[in-house]
């Protein structure tokens, strides 16, 4: 059995014909699963990250080109 992604359509499971029948497919559904879910945590832990470094950036230009000083 080969798994092919499908983009937002998820995993789309083939069978080469070593596959032997609803268990197999059940073991392709419940691994694309975790795979989905692991994809989700991912995408969500990098844009919690970049959210913190533009907003690092954004202090120390602030920082370096106003002195501390308000913006007029």
């Amino acid at each position: 059995m080969s798994a092919v992604y499908r983009g937002a359509g998820g995993w789309k499971g083939t069978c080469d014909g070593r596959c032997c029948g609803p268990h197999d497919e059940l073991l392709l559904s419940d691994v694309s699963g975790l795979i989905e879910s692991a994809h989700v945590r991912a995408a969500a832990a990098v844009n919690s990250e970049l959210v913190l470094l533009y907003w690092s950036i954004g202090k120390r230009v602030r920082e370096e080109l106003l002195g501390g000083q308000r913006a007029e």
